[in-house]
């Protein structure tokens, strides 16, 4: 096993296990006063075990504020449970995100590498990147258009219960974003009455190379008799080689969080996690696919790295999240949640952009890059929530909160081209550093973003089979931008308002068709030709659709038409003589599309989740955004064996995609060179779990072999077949 390059990281171990557990008694100091000071009820003792095969989600408040079932919620809404993680073993949000229907990835490079603007991996919905990312509800990312800066792709996915994501716009729960979705990341909460702890481990394989480990356990124990205090840890550590010809990949997650009753209305849940994560060997972009008129035939295992470069981040989280109960029909909500990710790293790629390679001598140029980035995000978000009941039989759903983000971000990196060419055919990374890596082209950006809120929301139910959901934001936006110390930027916007309104009628008490309507909003930081920021982006989005829940709620069905038109939506143009990227604003673009989504149980035994969207974006009657899919079809399915086989479960993954090419490429054969053709990937899974709590699984991952890229801008590939074996214990 791999170490980190003389880079500090605790592994799992005996001791990482005990100093967890002693953390989580620490944060119960505070606690204990009030729980010492408690009234000492009768204890009940609740016996509860997880459905390990559901994969459904019954209620959520993403969307709106409101607590609804998904299918009285006028959205589209898809999540991945952590069943449904740990069945396909997935190892980062990024392969996690991947999963969830309507959503492609775009990345330039390896995950979690860091180049100029942050991680090159961004998610895509609904023909708009996914900016939108909150944390049991409360906004986590910056409200700005573009790179965060944040790595996202490689965050550990263990410490959360599910992702949500809500298709759309969402201004009403999240103020500024694109019509494309919001990620809502739901952690693991301290909940048991009785002392319980699982680990796990698992082990991967390439076709031609052991990849490496992955370790984890997850414990939890009341930490009073009365059960009114409870502790939890998730430890976790992963140590993996690239599937490329050179590079590795660790991480390492600490997390602990308390939950306490002070008293019986009130319920207090805070941690903290840590997350370390480390890159080496590996680049942030991939060589180029097309120069000298030429197109290359780039091996899959092609490392377009030097030796040198790698992309530490380290990652910590701390929350607090307070539910009072007033009485049996109103409950005020306080949520706070701190992000702070700083990232230290040197990158490199040989042979891009195109200027820097020769085809047809067959030789290349390292272009390298320096980094250094710290951002934190202060979040708050509070609400009152409860029902007014009307006459008769009609009542009124309402939600009143306030909100309140705060991001600073520090930027430094350098860029230079190295003046040595090298042989690409035997290119192995061994390269000297480029002399001025730290001194050319230096810059410091300094960016302070705040958003105050205050929204309302509610669901009327004035007749038997008729629901209204409305509800409005009003923001005000503050970003201040420094670029070398001298002001680069300054926005304001006061007073902005985003309504929602949506309208469900049901045709059945298991079948509901509804619409939808919000505006859109959103600040941009990127600039035109002449170095003008663009406008901010404005327009609006409708759905309609259908949506049912069958089976006692244990099969759930939605069928939605989605439709947004937008106004100075930023499109790529070239890059200008100061070797920036520069954008023009498209007026008028409109994105349409429909999704089919089917979650849930077949049978007692049969479990499925599958989904199809078919989106595209026109600038008046010209297709635009070529460089997304059009189609996306993903279905997973669990299958528990009968009789005698009962502790056997098999499963398939599907991932289909259309075609993605380059339109702004400068020739027909750059764009041919740059087309990455429709692709399916297909995994196998075989699962065994015995009396005893043991349980073992066996995952094949891109079965036939298909070699095929995440962009159309550079040789970057996807992962081949690899092999994944792991075992559990609970315990």
């Amino acid at each position: 096993m791999s170490d980190f390059s003389n880079h500090t990281v605790f592994k799992l171990s005996q001791l990482a296990i005990s100093i967890g557990l002693m953390s989580t008694s620490c944060l119960s100091t505070y606690a204990l006063a009030y729980a010492a000071e408690s009234i000492q009820l009768p204890v009940i003792q609740l016996h509860a075990q997880r459905d390990d095969t559901s994969y459904t989600q019954h209620n959520s408040n993403t969307a709106t504020k409101l607590k609804l079932a998904l299918k009285d919620t006028p959205q589209t809404v898809s999540v991945v449970n952590a069943v449904q993680i740990d069945n396909q073993q997935l190892s980062s949000v990024g392969e996690v995100l991947n999963q969830v229907s309507g959503l492609s990835i775009r990345r330039l490079g390896a995950p979690g590498a860091m180049g100029v603007g942050g991680e090159y991996s961004s998610i895509y919905a609904r023909g708009s990147q996914i900016n939108n990312y909150s944390m049991d509800g409360v906004m986590s990312s910056a409200a700005i258009e573009g790179h965060s800066g944040l790595n996202l792709s490689k965050l550990d996915p263990s410490i959360y219960e599910s992702l949500t994501v809500v298709k759309g716009a969402t201004g009403l729960s999240t103020g500024a974003g694109y019509p494309s979705a919001t990620v809502d990341f739901k952690r693991k909460l301290a909940t048991a009455s009785e002392t319980i702890a699982r680990f796990s481990l698992s082990s991967r394989n390439f076709e031609h190379k052991y990849a490496g480990l992955k370790y984890g356990l997850d414990a939890q124990t009341p930490l009073n008799d009365a059960g009114s205090l409870r502790g939890r840890t998730v430890l976790s550590y992963l140590d993996h080689h690239s599937f490329m010809s050179r590079g590795e990949q660790n991480n390492a997650v600490f997390y602990a969080t308390l939950g306490f009753d002070p008293n019986s209305q009130t319920t207090v849940d805070t941690g903290l996690m840590y997350q370390r994560s480390a890159v080496h060997g590996l680049s942030v972009h991939g060589t180029a696919l097309f120069a000298n008129n030429i197109q290359y035939d780039h091996a899959w295992f092609y490392n377009s790295a030097p030796n040198w470069t790698y992309t530490d981040t380290d990652t910590y989280n701390a929350f607090i999240n307070t539910k009072h109960e007033i009485n049996d029909q109103w409950n005020v909500f306080f949520n706070y949640n701190y992000l702070q990710q700083k990232t230290d790293g040197i990158w490199g790629v040989v042979g891009f952009p195109d200027k820097n390679v020769d085809f047809k001598a067959g030789k290349g140029r390292v272009s390298a890059g320096s980094k250094q980035f710290d951002m934190a995000i202060h979040g708050i978000d509070s609400y009152l929530a409860g029902i007014i009941d009307l006459h008769r039989a009609a009542n009124l759903d309402l939600v009143l909160g306030a909100s309140y983000q705060h991001t600073q971000s520090k930027d430094h990196y350098s860029y230079t081209v190295g003046k040595d060419w090298v042989e690409l055919a035997h290119w192995n990374g061994e390269i000297a550093r480029p002399a001025d890596l730290f001194t050319a082209n230096k810059t410091f950006n300094l960016t302070n973003t705040n958003q105050y809120s205050a929204y309302v929301a509610t669901r009327l139910n004035v007749l038997e089979k008729t629901h209204f959901v409305l509800g409005a934001r009003s923001s005000n936006y503050e970003i201040t931008s420094i670029k070398n110390n001298k002001i680069n930027r300054q926005y304001t916007g006061h007073g902005i308002v985003t309504p929602y309104a949506g309208l469900l009628y049901d045709l059945r008490s298991d079948l509901s068709a509804y619409v939808s309507y919000s505006n859109v909003f959103l600040p941009q930081n990127k600039k035109d030709i002449l170095e003008k920021f663009l406008d901010p982006l404005q327009g609006h989005h409708y759905e309609l659709g259908l949506k049912g829940s069958f089976y006692d709620d244990t099969l759930q069905m939605s069928m939605a038409y989605f439709k947004s038109m937008i106004d100075n939506k930023a499109e790529y143009t070239g890059i200008s003589t100061a070797n920036e990227r520069y954008y023009r604003a498209v007026r008028g673009a409109k994105t349409k599309g429909y999704e089919v989504e089917l979650v849930g149980q077949l049978t007692p035994d049969w479990q499925l989740s599958t989904a199809y969207t078919y989106a595209t974006t026109k600038e008046n009657s010209k297709k635009i955004q070529l460089d997304q899919p059009k189609q996306i079809l993903k279905l997973h399915t669990l299958y528990q064996l009968p009789a005698h086989f009962a502790p056997w479960k098999v499963g398939a993954n599907l991932r289909w995609q259309s075609d993605i090419i380059n339109a702004t490429a400068k020739s027909m054969a750059a764009v041919n060179a740059s087309k990455q053709k429709s692709y399916l990937v297909t995994d196998l899974m075989l699962k065994y779990n015995n009396q005893h709590n043991h349980s073992i699984s066996f995952n094949i991952n891109n079965i036939a072999n298909v070699k095929y890229r995440l962009n159309v801008d550079n040789a970057t590939f996807a992962e081949p077949r690899n092999y994944v074996l792991s075992y559990s214990y609970q315990f």
